[in-house]
C-alpha cells in the first residue's frame, strides 16, 4: 500500500512537472516570439476615424489616440509598431486577428460572437447606446412632452428607419432593441449624418461618445434631434488577441491597471479639436 501511494505521488510530481514545462513553454512563446520578431502588429481599419486613428494631411503619418497607445505598447514591449489597415470594418478586425494576421487590437466592442474567435481584455470604456432621433418624426407620435423612456416605447411601437454603421455591434444593438424597425446600413459617419439630415432615416443609433461628440462640434444640430441615451445598456470597450496569447492578454490588463488611459466619455470628449480649441 505505501509503494502504491509513493508511486501515486512521483506520478502526480512528475504529470504536474510536465504541464507546469507545458505551459511555461507557452507563455515565454507567447510575448516572446512578438520580441523576437523585434515588432508587434496591431491591427486597424482601413478607414480614418477623427481622433482615434487617421492619417495627418500635413505629415502622411498615422496619427490618433488608438495610435498613440499602440506606440507605447510597443514601447513598453521594447519593439517597433507596425500597423495592419486590411480590416474594411470593425467584425473584421476580429477576423485579422483571428486570422493570425495581427498580434491585436485596440478600442472594439466587446461581444459574445466576438469573443467566440478571440480573446478580450477587461474593459477600459463603457459606452452607451445612444439614439439621435429626428424631433418632427418623434412629436408625429409622442405629442405630450414625457420622460425619454416614454418616448423609447412609443419609438418601438412604430415603423422607425434607424440608420447604423455597417460592421460595427450596432447593427445587432439596433436588431435585439428596435426589433420591428428598417435598419440601412452605411459605410461611414459623413453618410450616416447626411442620410438623417435629408430624412432618409428618422434615427441614428450610435454609441454616446460618438452622438456627444457630433452635438459638440454641431450644436445646430440638436435644433432638429435630440439624443436619448440608455443608461441601462453598455457597451463595453476593450483590446484584443489571438485565443493563444493568454499572456499578451494578462500583460494588456496589466498595461490598462498601470497606465493612465481615459475611462469615461467626458475625459475623450476633451480631446475633440472644437472642445480644445474653446479652452485655449
Amino acid at each position: 500500500m505505501k509503494k502504491l501511494t509513493l508511486f501515486l505521488c512521483i506520478a502526480c510530481s512528475f504529470l504536474l512537472f510536465i504541464s507546469t514545462s507545458a505551459f511555461s513553454e507557452h507563455a515565454v512563446s507567447d510575448i516572446q516570439k512578438i520580441i523576437k520578431r523585434k515588432k508587434i502588429i496591431v491591427a486597424i481599419p482601413e478607414f480614418d476615424y477623427s481622433l482615434f486613428f487617421y492619417k495627418d494631411k500635413k505629415t502622411g503619418k498615422l496619427e490618433g489616440w488608438d495610435v498613440d497607445i499602440a506606440r507605447d505598447i510597443a514601447k513598453e514591449l521594447g519593439v517597433e509598431i507596425v500597423f495592419n489597415r486590411q480590416a474594411k470594418s470593425y467584425d473584421d478586425i476580429v477576423n485579422v486577428i483571428a486570422a493570425g494576421k495581427a498580434d491585436m487590437a485596440i478600442n472594439l466592442s466587446e461581444t459574445l460572437a466576438r469573443g467566440k474567435k478571440t480573446l478580450f481584455t477587461e474593459p477600459y470604456i463603457t459606452l452607451h447606446q445612444t439614439l439621435l432621433i429626428n424631433r418632427l418624426w418623434l412629436a408625429k407620435y409622442n405629442r405630450e412632452i414625457t420622460p425619454d423612456y416614454h418616448a423609447v416605447n412609443v419609438i418601438k411601437k412604430e415603423k422607425i428607419i434607424l440608420g447604423v454603421m455597417s460592421g460595427t455591434v450596432y447593427v445587432d444593438f439596433a436588431k435585439t432593441m428596435f426589433p420591428d424597425a428598417t435598419i440601412k446600413c452605411y459605410h461611414d459617419r459623413n453618410s450616416l449624418i447626411t442620410a438623417a439630415k435629408q430624412g432618409e432615416i428618422n434615427a441614428i443609433f450610435d454609441d454616446d461618445f460618438e452622438v456627444k461628440k457630433y452635438m459638440l462640434e454641431h450644436p445646430s444640430f440638436g435644433l432638429t434631434f435630440k439624443a436619448i441615451i440608455f443608461r441601462n445598456t453598455k457597451d463595453f470597450i476593450g483590446m484584443t488577441v489571438q485565443w493563444s496569447d493568454i499572456t499578451l492578454l494578462h500583460w494588456l490588463n496589466l498595461y490598462i491597471r498601470i497606465k493612465d488611459i481615459p475611462t469615461d466619455v467626458n475625459t475623450l470628449l476633451l480631446e475633440s479639436p472644437i472642445i480644445k480649441s474653446a479652452n485655449v
